[in-house]
């Protein structure tokens, strides 16, 4: 199928939105499906290639990124080969490493500055398997890592630094990270 080679947007639908899914997942970019409609899933998506790629946060696959689309390289890990999940502070993505070769970055949420997340390595030590509710709102799925910090679902999902210290993903991702069981209690979680 290849890559892209038009602009496209939330909402277009067609050969060139499949397209644009297909090299999305193939990259290793976590999204619903490949459906070829340009729905919120995609846009996460887009997000997240573009964060790890030094473009404009908008979820819009634009000239520029579809540019970097077609050289672009599958998504790695950093943080070593075994299974684990990424926090990057930085590209605003969550990387989770299954420890059989594969890598898929979600999209993210981190800390705000006056309440950020902290980077360390942690492990899961506890988590919810519906909402739950704390201090600042209900969190969706919750893994916690660190204390009341977890990754976890609920919106919004956003191009820059807004959680209370979280990692927020979009809810799709975290009911993945559920049936998949690719973030058990005890897996490392490295932020940095």
């Amino acid at each position: 199928m290849g890559t892209p080679t038009e602009a496209t947007a939330p909402g277009d639908e067609g050969p060139q939105v499949l397209a644009l899914q297909q090299r999305l997942y193939d990259l290793g970019y976590f999204l619903d499906g490949v459906t070829g409609t340009y729905d919120a899933s995609t846009a996460h998506a887009v997000m997240a290639f573009q964060k790890q790629h030094g473009l404009g946060r908008d979820g819009v696959a634009g000239a520029d990124t579809v540019v970097a689309l077609a050289w672009a390289s599958k998504v790695a890990p950093t943080q070593g080969d075994d299974a684990h999940l990424e926090v990057s502070l930085a590209d605003q993505v969550l990387v989770v490493v299954d420890g059989q070769g594969g890598a898929v970055a979600v999209n993210a949420t981190t800390g705000k500055a006056s309440t950020p997340t902290p980077p360390g390595t942690y492990s899961v030590f506890r988590q919810v398997n519906e909402w739950d509710p704390g201090p600042n709102g209900s969190l969706y799925r919750p893994k916690y890592f660190n204390g009341g910090i977890a990754v976890h679902g609920g919106p919004p999902v956003i191009a820059t630094p807004a959680s209370h210290g979280c990692v927020r993903v979009p809810n799709s991702a975290v009911d993945w990270l559920w049936s998949a069981g690719l973030a058990p209690v005890g897996i490392r979680v490295v932020v940095y």
